[in-house]
């Protein structure tokens, strides 16, 4: 065995003993296989309540008037997290709901932009509450957030 195995083999036990991963492969290793179990959970709870992993325009829309009514006016950082879209997706949905006059923009202070729902925008998600009522079974909902 040459000197150079024998470094590593005595490096390689000092780490066991000290609780570090054997090596950086085996690390790497693990992280990819803790990621790929997460998103098994998440495709398997999506499994089991019988929903795809992707939104439709109309849940996405349903989603941001939810969240505008629950926690009025907002930013589209908050918009973004709250219902998990990105930038450009929720910049497009906004803009469509401004132009239906679901949703308002207001500046407040230090020119900041937030968005809050309008009267228009509350009855129409009553009314797509009440599609939902009618149109999926019980215990399901056309948004989850």
């Amino acid at each position: 065995m040459s000197t150079l195995n024998i470094k590593l083999l005595l490096f390689e036990k000092k780490r066991k003993q000290a609780g570090v991963a054997s090596s950086t492969r085996h690390t790497r290793h693990q992280s990819n296989s803790d990621c790929a179990g997460m998103i098994a959970k998440r495709t398997n709870s999506f499994k089991k309540r019988g929903l795809r992993t992707r939104r439709s325009k109309l849940e996405t829309y349903t989603d941001i008037l939810k969240v505008l009514v629950n926690r009025g006016p907002l930013k589209t950082t908050h918009i973004m997290q709250k219902i998990n879209v990105n930038s450009t997706a929720l910049k497009e949905c906004v803009e469509f709901l401004i132009k239906q006059d679901l949703v308002s923009e207001r500046i407040v202070k230090e020119g900041r932009i937030v968005y809050e729902i309008t009267p228009r925008g509350v009855l129409v998600l009553k009314g797509l509450k009440e599609l939902e009522k009618v149109l999926l079974p019980s215990g399901t909902e056309l948004a989850h957030y």
